[in-house]
């Protein structure tokens, strides 16, 4: 139990949970985590760890996962239960999902030439993007190049939701 403080009285893990919390949201500090043993890859080669600057997709937003439920539930239609479960069981674990890296081959972020989109990521935005890539760029019937800057999350709401 915590003798002196802000947080006396309360158990060390409250409050170590507490401090935290305020030293990584007054930017004071931040999150960073090592491994607790060796990290081996799939085909068996050592792998070295390191902490480096990404971009994050956040798929743990509640109000996106709440939709993706609900069309899991009700409009998707997967043709076998095992493959729903598998779907709904995905929302459940998925959090923040990192779409950048730091070195590599690949495609720059267009918002930071530091960072390559991952390679997962961009195969799954990339093909999201060229399914209207022809309006942006203005070479579909009867349209005009759209500037980036004029295209907005409502925009991509109206392109994507309708």
């Amino acid at each position: 139990t915590m003798a002196a403080g802000k947080y006396s009285g309360m158990p060390v893990r409250d409050a170590k949970a507490k401090v935290r919390e305020e030293l990584v949201e007054s930017g004071d500090a931040y999150v960073y985590a090592e491994p607790e043993q060796e990290v081996v890859s799939r085909s068996g080669d050592k792998c070295v760890v390191a902490l480096t600057d990404q971009w994050y997709i956040n798929y743990a937003e509640p109000a996106w996962k709440q939709q993706v439920r609900e069309h899991i539930e009700n409009g998707l239609e997967t043709y076998s239960a095992d493959t729903k479960s598998r779907f709904e069981g995905a929302i459940g674990w998925l959090e923040d999902w990192a779409c950048s890296r730091s070195f590599g081959l690949g495609s720059k972020l267009p918002w930071d030439e530091t960072c390559m989109i991952e390679s997962l990521s961009d195969s799954t935005l990339y093909m999201a993007f060229y399914t209207v890539a022809h309006i942006l760029k203005g070479t579909a019937a009867n349209t005009a190049p759209i500037r980036a800057e004029d295209i907005t999350d409502e925009a991509w709401d109206y392109i994507f939701l309708g």
